[in-house]
């Protein structure tokens, strides 16, 4: 490499994240640089953080690499092919994730009673069934009649925080309404007992 195609090296490439693209194929520094930004740009819309480390300069047209990232989606979060999502379908990694997640809530969850998941703490399908099953074990043991159905488990962290929020609906039904006068009126509807108590007053 000659010097002045190592200073544009230097200038445009200079971590070498754009490898093969070479500057002693050039004839001036503007198509060189042309070159670099054309790649890199495909890089900011696909994989901004080059999360992939893939070399966008190693590919010829951007659906190439486009079709590379794909796959790399594809053996992060559905290695396993658990779900009928073509990830060829989708051109953005965020945009196939939220694919992914609508299609495990409909499938595991369709009637939508655990809404309140972090999903981006999820990677999988599987770590989704883990904290899902979990729930669902929590209403076993904590509601097996379903008289809280309204609580959603998926917003606490651990049994004993769902419990807690239990126990104080039925506490305050136990004081304001013992003899179930007020049918209309669930103490799951209410953040607090001064506004089930008002709803109970109104009534």
């Amino acid at each position: 490499m000659d010097a002045l195609r190592k200073l544009w090296k230097e200038k445009h490439d200079y971590f070498n994240e754009f490898s093969s693209i070479d500057p002693n194929h050039y004839s001036n520094e503007v198509d060189y640089s042309n070159a670099i930004e054309n790649k890199k740009n495909w890089m900011n819309k696909y994989d901004k953080d080059n999360a992939y480390k893939l070399d966008p300069s190693d590919y010829d047209c951007e659906e190439e690499y486009l079709n590379d990232l794909r796959v790399c989606w594809q053996d992060k979060y559905d290695p396993k092919f658990k779900t009928n999502i073509d990830v060829f379908d989708y051109d953005t990694e965020a945009d196939y994730r939220k694919s992914l997640i609508n299609n495990w809530q409909e499938t595991y969850d369709s009637q939508h009673r655990f809404n309140s998941f972090q999903f981006e703490r999820f990677t999988t399908v599987d770590d989704y069934l883990v904290e899902l099953n979990d729930r669902i074990n929590w209403i076993k043991k904590c509601d097996p009649d379903g008289v809280y159905n309204k609580i959603d488990p998926s917003k606490y962290d651990n049994m004993f925080q769902y419990q807690h929020v239990l126990d104080l609906r039925k506490a305050w039904k136990n004081k304001y309404d013992p003899n179930n006068e007020h049918t209309n009126i669930d103490p799951c509807d209410y953040s607090s007992v001064e506004e089930y108590h008002k709803a109970i007053m109104d009534d």
